[in-house]
């Protein structure tokens, strides 16, 4: 599914939930990660994030740049708004740095200048992006790091990759802004056994 595809359940634009793609396949190179179903672009990789011995975000890197995914139960609408909130203030408090809201093509998104000159930054010192968008019972955010920060070719991608992918809530029972469980695809569960 591209981002120009409209599937059935009515939402113009993705991310999806998976009742709005009846019938989707992994064909076209989808990677199946249990609450998620994205799209990479071809050389991106993909790791996937653990805590307390559950896989809770999955990062993608591609060309020195990486967008992190991670879904969350909800059932509060607009939930995006005040995580943005959140965000923002815990930046402010915890780490001393300033986050800019502006409108993006993903809608409302935090824009995190690098910490102190930019030059030799550490991990964790780099300009950030944060964007998010609520579904049913889910809200789906990314965080860009990287040149994906920018406007360009690699922020298109990771773009694209954001508005491609299907968000499986599940019917599981979860409590408030819980992470939605991932699992590996299903080829590196079967090259492990």
């Amino acid at each position: 599914m591209d981002t120009g595809d409209v599937p059935t359940g009515g939402r113009r634009y993705g991310p999806w939930d998976i009742s709005d793609v009846p019938g989707w396949s992994n064909e076209f190179g989808r990677l199946d990660l249990g609450s998620l179903i994205v799209s990479p672009a071809i050389g991106t990789q993909v790791r996937l994030e653990a805590a307390d011995d559950q896989l809770i975000a999955a990062t993608f890197v591609l060309d020195g740049s990486q967008i992190q995914l991670q879904a969350f139960a909800s059932t509060v609408a607009n939930l995006w708004d005040d995580v943005r909130r959140e965000i923002k203030d815990g930046l402010r408090q915890w780490e001393n740095r300033e986050a800019v809201e502006a409108m993006g093509s993903l809608g409302p998104e935090l824009i995190v200048p690098p910490a102190g000159d930019g030059k030799g930054a550490e991990k964790g010192d780099e300009a950030l992006s944060f964007v998010g968008s609520d579904g049913p019972g889910w809200l789906l955010r990314g965080v860009f790091s990287g040149p994906a920060v920018a406007p360009g070719p690699i922020r298109d991608k990771f773009e694209r990759l954001f508005r491609s992918t299907i968000v499986v809530r599940g019917d599981q029972a979860l409590p408030e802004r819980a992470p939605l469980p991932l699992r590996p695809p299903l080829d590196a569960q079967n090259q492990r056994r």
